[in-house]
């Protein structure tokens, strides 16, 4: 074998998954992610009517990122 910094950088990983990988034999299982619907989650519906429109429009007036924020602060003055 070798050193876990020499093994670490053959196999150009972390050294804390070297000591991880002799710790055991079996790989830890990944955490799992709390998916929470982000802020945007109420306006999803509102967002792809506005690109699916943009599809027919010419280049030059497709929405940004910024022209779509714009207009649904525009739309929902309570809400951002």
């Amino acid at each position: 074998m070798g050193t876990t910094k020499g093994v670490a950088g053959k196999l150009k990983v972390h050294r804390r998954m070297v000591r991880e990988a002799i710790g055991s034999v079996t790989r830890q299982p990944r955490k799992k992610v709390d998916c929470r619907a982000g802020k945007l989650a109420p306006y999803r519906a509102v967002i792809s009517r506005i690109l699916e429109e943009d599809r027919k429009a010419p280049r030059e007036q497709r929405h940004t990122a910024h022209r779509i924020r714009k207009r649904l602060r525009a739309g929902h003055q309570g809400s951002s």
